[in-house]
């Protein structure tokens, strides 16, 4: 099963339900998320051989608390990639991992992922435009870069 199947398949009306629940600060948001998921059941899916990996991570400060951390792996390969700056098509055609510890709960599996797609826009002009700027930042003189300052 690849992304665009599992978004044809749960009505927007339970994801934003969830997403409310899981990234309660995302609630003012809820607008770019309806119209980007208009958008990708419009998308034509990117073929790739990139699987969606999702892994629990512990929170180092705190007693049972943390995140879960959605990467992307590739056939044969362990190293984890960030796929935060993939453009909507390409995350479409990406193949949702067998393996994976959410994958029977399909609603909060989509939500942690739309979660991840849009950490730098709803739109990939948006995300363009945001590693556009972080190209131009690597070419300049070394300093360090905060997020906000992108």
């Amino acid at each position: 099963m690849i992304l665009k199947d599992l978004i044809k398949e749960i009505p927007f009306k339970e994801v934003k339900k969830r997403l409310g629940v899981l990234y309660p600060a995302q609630k003012k948001s809820m607008s770019g998320y309806e119209a980007l998921y208009r958008s990708l059941l419009k998308k034509r899916p990117r073929k790739s051989s990139t699987t969606i990996d999702l892994e629990w991570v512990k929170d180092k400060d705190s007693d049972g608390g943390g995140y879960w951390d959605v990467h992307g792996r590739e056939p044969n390969d362990d190293t984890r990639w960030a796929l935060d700056l993939s453009t909507f098509s390409q995350w479409l055609g990406f193949t949702i991992g067998q393996e994976l510890p959410l994958r029977k709960d399909k609603v909060t599996l989509l939500c942690h992922i739309l979660w991840e797609m849009t950490f730098h826009g709803y739109s990939d002009k948006e995300i363009q435009n945001f590693h556009r700027k972080i190209r131009r930042a690597a070419k300049g003189p070394f300093k360090e870069l905060k997020l906000a300052d992108l």
